[in-house]
């Protein structure tokens, strides 16, 4: 029989982690199979998946629906070549029914596999488009300290994970940060709401100090899932969508993670009431069946990009057909306002079990819920003279394993849970989760009990 953990050591790279840690820990997990909101590991444990995968199976696991589309594909174009003149039919019937899901507003698409290259996609997109309107200096990108963007040289440059970017640099130039709208650890010393949305002005601010003819875009998450479900206050996102209209920013919202219903709506932005000029998507826009991203331009955009320009070679994979069909019969299943109806729903139970079962329990710090993304901080205990005091990352490994052990998959990164269950979830799962949760941090206590 198969050790596919110490397989997988042996033969697959682990990125994101190191090979000594996965020796030390027994690991990787190793999954097999999966249903509904359940995974299976090749030890026949079972999980609760209250991640989604990592904020991508939207749909749940093993959806039929999404099986038989694919299959069905599969059997009729598994692929073709669709740029440089060429397309396929389920490349064009998936761009119909995305923009038909947001309403026209943005009415062409590009084609990804991931979400790095939706944002890189985008962000190439902007600085062509200045170029191809007779603004070629319009080249700079901002982005925000604290978010994630994904792992190309040029969507790393943009994130705020240092200690890649130093491994893999030099990164781009052209690259520029503002603060993050983190209100409860608020970058500039201030406190909502008598800071007149300072994170707002810093946006103009740093377009002013570097040239407004200089700045090409400013791209950020709607919802920072990695700046720990950061959720701006009410007037900062019209704030930023008026400081872009002005100095001629394109606006990029990067809804890898927060689009298709999420969050409530087909695209977080629309929450906050306002429209990007680009949106970049990937992640559950198949729900996880196939690799697949996408890039969303503005009809004022797709009209005011000349005819004649020529847009940059993408990837062999654009637009894959398998892929395509998989992302409609997603579409179909959760662009519908009952799943919408439910997310909300769903987010004020989850919301009131962390709140109800955490609320209290040492070591518990904040606790946020925006649609079905939510995260909640653990607090380090106090620092006592001549006593080491256990890192973030040593207490996000403890309660990694803890919570795996109970059965609950999710992860724990830099002192945060976070979580992100299907949105077609049974209601009573964000209890469970949070029950999850509420014996973990128990076992947290009691262990820096003991070693105190």
């Amino acid at each position: 029989m198969t050790d596919y953990p110490a397989t997988a050591r042996e033969r697959i790279w682990q990125f994101g982690t190191s090979h000594r840690k996965m020796a030390r820990t027994g690991g990787p997990v190793v999954f097999d199979t999966a249903d509904g909101c359940h995974l299976v590991d090749s030890t026949g444990r079972r999980y609760i998946d209250a991640l989604s995968g990592v904020w991508v199976v939207n749909a749940g696991h093993s959806h039929p629906d999404i099986v038989a589309a694919m299959t069905a594909q599969a059997t009729r174009l598994g692929y073709a070549l669709s740029e440089e003149g060429f397309a396929n039919t389920a490349a064009v019937d998936l761009a119909t029914r995305l923009t038909d899901a947001v309403d026209g507003v943005y009415d062409r698409v590009y084609f990804t596999t991931g979400g790095s290259e939706s944002v890189e996609m985008a962000l190439r997109m902007a600085r062509l488009y200045h170029s191809a309107r007779g603004k070629p200096g319009k080249r700079t990108v901002i982005s925000r300290q604290g978010s994630y963007h994904g792992t190309t040289l040029f969507t790393l440059g943009l994130s705020s994970y240092d200690i890649f970017s130093r491994a893999v640099g030099p990164l781009p130039d052209g690259l520029a940060k503002v603060v993050h709208p983190t209100c409860a650890d608020c970058p500039l010393g201030r406190s909502y709401p008598g800071c007149a949305v300072g994170c707002a002005q810093d946006l103009a601010d740093t377009i002013e100090r570097l040239g407004p003819d200089t700045v090409a875009a400013f791209v950020a998450e709607p919802v920072s899932t990695s700046a720990g479900v950061a959720v701006p206050p009410p007037e900062y996102w019209p704030a930023v969508r008026e400081i872009c209209s002005r100095y001629d920013v394109l606006l990029v919202a990067d809804e890898v993670v927060t689009g298709i219903g999420r969050c409530g709506d087909v695209l977080a932005t629309r929450r906050f009431g306002i429209e990007a000029d680009i949106v970049a998507l990937a992640k559950a826009l198949t729900s996880g069946y196939a690799p697949l991203g996408a890039v969303l331009t503005h009809r004022d955009i797709t009209t005011g990009m000349p005819a004649n320009a020529l847009l940059i070679p993408g990837f062999t994979f654009t637009g894959h057909p398998v892929a395509c069909a998989a992302a409609t019969a997603n579409l179909d299943i959760l662009c519908r306002p009952e799943v919408h109806d439910g997310v909300h729903r769903k987010s004020a139970r989850l919301a009131t079990a962390l709140r109800d079962r955490l609320g209290g329990r040492p070591h518990v710090g904040g606790i946020r819920v925006f649609g079905l993304l939510a995260a909640v901080d653990l607090e380090p205990p106090p620092t006592v003279p001549g006593r080491r005091t256990p890192s973030a990352a040593e207490l996000s490994q403890l309660m990694t394993g803890w919570l795996l052990e109970s059965g609950l998959y999710t992860r724990v990164v830099e002192g945060c849970v976070q979580l992100g269950p299907p949105l077609l979830a049974p209601d009573d799962l964000m209890d469970a989760i949070a029950d999850h949760l509420a014996s973990a941090f128990d076992r947290l206590a009691e262990h820096l009990g003991r070693i105190r």
